[in-house]
């Protein structure tokens, strides 16, 4: 699991939210909990994942038991406090037919959380800082 999180000034809580959840669609993620109240946000996505036409047909023949893995689960709250928002994320990989993480990823997969989480700070970086 990769994690950080960065503070922004001078900005709304609501701004940075709504920019957010355009981003995780741009990276092509689907948004599965989505809570909003006064000054604080809170998303919960899953990357899509592409499975090719075989790996579908063999899911078939298994009956559907078959988990589709190397999926990313990205999870952010964002907080307003005064003139600031603090916006905390955390990048793991997920199961996303159990709802849980997979403790059984590799190294592979935890490099992807990584390059994921720099990628979100970089793009919310550019827009604010």
């Amino acid at each position: 699991m990769a994690s950080k999180t960065i503070q922004l000034h001078d900005v709304k809580c609501v701004d940075v939210a709504n920019f957010f959840k355009l981003l995780l669609t741009s990276l092509r993620c689907i948004i599965i909990k989505e809570e909003g109240l006064e000054g604080r946000f809170h998303f919960v996505a899953v990357n899509r994942m592409r499975a090719s036409l075989a790996t579908l047909m063999l899911t078939g023949l298994f009956g559907g038991g078959l988990l589709l893995r190397n999926r990313i689960g990205i999870e952010a709250v964002i907080l307003e406090n005064g003139k600031a928002v603090s916006v905390n994320m955390a990048v793991k990989p997920y199961l996303g037919e159990f709802d849980l993480e997979d403790s059984r990823a590799g190294h592979a997969d935890k490099e992807r959380c990584q390059h994921i989480l720099d990628l979100l700070i970089d793009k919310i970086k550019q827009k604010y800082v």
